[in-house]
């Protein structure tokens, strides 16, 4: 009688050794490629924070000129508008009401009515005695209605 008991385990053994072995090599295998991917993106990361601390560096050496100029012209822009706004109710006729006070870039446009007309009239030589207005002002009077624009010296 021969025994076949040890070919089917030295089978097994051979079988079992080849799974190990194929195993051990699809790991380092695996191993090597998420290395090199981790490399990968490490240097990719790296050139990017130097992008970024460029761009960084490029954007606070060019804030403080724009952000100076800019405050600064909203700041006169601002101040001319509250000083016209505050003179407002000193030359503004009692029957003369605005329905509406609008700034539109450079301009203010103000529209109101009024009860006569000689009090929009008078509002007006009001408007062109004053010093902080520019005299290339508009109005337009229809019936009881009035609608002016006009501009600020010291607006920018």
């Amino acid at each position: 009688m021969m025994n076949l008991l040890s070919w089917r385990e030295s089978r097994a053994v051979k079988i079992k050794k080849n799974i190990f072995y194929g195993s051990v090599i699809f790991l380092i295998f695996l191993l090597i490629v998420l290395s090199l991917n981790y490399a990968i993106l490490f240097f990719e990361v790296c050139d990017q924070e130097k992008a970024n601390m460029m761009l960084n560096q490029w954007i606070e050496l060019n804030k403080p000129v724009s952000r100076i100029k800019l405050d600064d012209t909203i700041q006169k822009e601002q101040n001319a508008l509250v000083d016209f706004l505050s003179v407002l109710p000193e030359i503004l006729p009692d029957s003369v009401f605005f329905s509406r006070i609008q700034k539109k870039e450079k301009t203010i446009v103000i529209k109101g009515f009024s009860s006569s007309r000689e009090a929009v009239q008078l509002f007006i030589k009001r408007i062109q005695k004053r010093e902080e207005i520019e005299k290339n002002y508009q109005y337009d009077i229809k019936e009881n209605r009035f609608q002016l624009v006009l501009s600020l010296k010291n607006a920018i």
